[in-house]
């Protein structure tokens, strides 16, 4: 559990000296599990050093349960991605994470540049 840890993985980061990769899915997932809010979760992590973001669509499997599926993500969830990389002060890229159909990937990245161009 300590490798879910924001203070764990900001002294990784700067220890290291490496960059970020915030996967949105599971932060919430970790969030759930952890029983706290994902704002407070995600807002422990090392966000100076975000370089890249993955979106899908995870599943709550439970009152204090979830996985990351990897369903297409929804539309709050692509704002949410975009919002996220606005807020960092610097272009970061957003990784849709989602392979299960072709046509349904496209359409999410047609929708996630519509957000971003808007």
């Amino acid at each position: 559990q300590i490798i879910t840890e924001g203070e764990f993985l900001c002294e990784l980061c700067d220890s290291c000296d490496v960059g970020f990769l915030l996967d949105l899915a599971h932060a919430f997932v970790s969030s759930v599990n952890k029983r706290t809010s994902v704002n407070a979760y995600i807002s422990s992590l090392p966000l100076s050093r975000l370089l890249q973001i993955h979106i899908c669509q995870p599943t709550i499997t439970g009152p204090f349960s979830a996985v990351d599926a990897h369903d297409a993500p929804s539309d709050p969830w692509l704002n949410w991605a975009v919002t996220m990389a606005n807020t960092s002060g610097k272009p970061v890229p957003i990784t849709v994470e989602y392979y299960r159909d072709v046509m349904t990937l496209i359409d999410t990245l047609t929708k996630l540049k519509a957000i971003i161009s808007s």
